[in-house]
């Protein structure tokens, strides 16, 4: 049976990273069919899937979005299952399942790809066939050492590939926040480095490129001691850091054709 697996100091100088004028957007992280599937469409592929969801609070908002789209369409969400461990038995069903945990603690994103790998190891990663795992803002401060997180994130994955060669693995940005433009500026050299390892992949739920897109298609962007950065569009922030109604609905939107157009 395949799965889907979304993945996801000391001060360091931050070396120059390729403009923002026009970075990724959410649409160039997943190369669009030629006819791509309708939003009802979309829900029905992805309500089918068994999914395993390891996550923190933003990721709770995306959950809670998800719901609101399947209610909205009149459709039946997938079975929402909590996930206590790796020895949790994910109940067998004819619909698809989201199974989710709040996994590691927050500014410990080494911790949290670890325990996710444990997770996975442990039996849940049998009982899949979508598997995700988010990084939260919290997990990237002015003085984390990006290129250092970016390293043990790819060997993790890397790991749990050759472990799980019938699991079809999802990768993701770090989230931005409205201000923090020092912490934006070091998630911004992250994502840069996922993008460039996983964006040609069409599995990248690229968080941040959502969150800091306007409606019209412009970039929320900036500069700070000379270095890039992107951050969290006003319009999509409740707090400036978890997303509200409309941004989670975006961020929930894009994991949902990634999940539907996979397998």
């Amino acid at each position: 049976m395949g799965a889907f697996l979304v993945v996801t100091g000391c001060a360091v100088p931050v070396t120059p990273m390729p403009s923002l004028s026009a970075p990724p957007s959410p649409a160039a992280a997943t190369p669009t069919p030629i006819t791509a599937p309708s939003a009802e469409e979309v829900l029905r592929r992805a309500a089918s899937k068994r999914v395993f969801f390891a996550h923190q609070s933003v990721g709770g908002n995306v959950l809670e979005a998800i719901a609101a789209l399947y209610a909205d369409a009149h459709l039946s969400a997938p079975e929402d299952v909590w996930v206590g461990g790796p020895h949790e038995v994910i109940p067998a069903s004819k619909d698809g399942v989201l199974a989710e945990t709040l996994v590691g603690e927050n500014g410990d994103p080494d911790g949290k790809a670890d325990a996710f790998a444990r997770l996975l190891r442990g039996g849940i990663g049998a009982q899949v066939e979508v598997a995700v795992l988010k990084y939260c803002y919290a997990d990237l401060s002015e003085d984390s050492d990006a290129e250092a997180r970016f390293v043990h994130y790819r060997a993790t994955m890397q790991a749990v590939e050759a472990e799980f060669p019938e699991v079809t693995f999802l990768y993701a940005t770090d989230p931005v926040t409205t201000e923090e433009p020092g912490a934006n500026v070091v998630r911004t050299r992250f994502n840069t480095l996922i993008r460039n390892e996983y964006a040609a992949t069409g599995r990248l739920w690229d968080v941040a490129a959502i969150e800091s897109t306007r409606p019209d298609g412009s970039r929320v962007t900036g500069s700070y001691h000379g270095q890039p950065y992107e951050a969290l569009f006003e319009g999509y922030s409740a707090d400036g850091g978890h997303p509200n109604a409309s941004g989670s609905a975006a961020l929930a939107s894009a994991l949902l054709r990634l999940i539907a157009t996979t397998g």
